[in-house]
C-alpha cells in the first residue's frame, strides 16, 4: 500500500477513535483500543482487505450504528459474540455494565 494510503487509513482510525469517545466502551481504558463491530461481520475485513479497504468497511459499520471501541483484552472476551449476548451473560455473571477488571492472556483492564 502506498505511503499515503496509509497515512489516510491511519487518520480516519483515529477519527473513529475520537468519534467513539477514545476508549473501551467496556472497561473504559485508553489503552490498546481496536475496532469491533456489535453485530459480527466475519473476518474478512482482516485477511483479505488493505487499510484503505478496512477503514472504508469501519465506516460503513459506524453509519449502521454497529462499532464500538474495545480494548483488546474486552474484545477478546466478547469474541465473535453478539453485543447483547456479551452484555446479558456479563449481566448474568453478576458484573455491572461497563465496569470491571480482568485478566486474560497476562493483560489486565480495570
Amino acid at each position: 500500500m502506498a505511503r499515503r494510503d496509509k497515512e489516510w487509513a491511519r487518520k480516519q482510525r483515529n477519527i473513529l477513535h475520537w468519534l467513539l469517545g477514545s476508549k473501551c466502551y467496556d472497561c473504559g481504558t485508553v489503552e490498546k483500543l481496536t475496532l469491533d463491530c456489535d453485530e459480527p461481520q466475519g473476518d474478512a475485513h482482516h485477511r483479505k482487505m488493505g487499510w484503505d479497504c478496512r477503514m472504508r468497511f469501519y465506516w460503513r459499520q459506524y453509519y449502521r450504528g454497529n462499532l464500538k471501541l474495545r480494548c483488546l483484552t474486552c474484545n477478546g472476551i466478547k469474541g465473535g459474540s453478539t453485543d447483547k449476548a456479551y452484555h446479558a451473560g456479563r449481566r448474568a455473571a453478576g458484573y455491572a455494565s461497563h465496569t470491571h477488571t480482568h485478566t486474560i492472556r497476562g493483560l489486565q483492564c480495570s
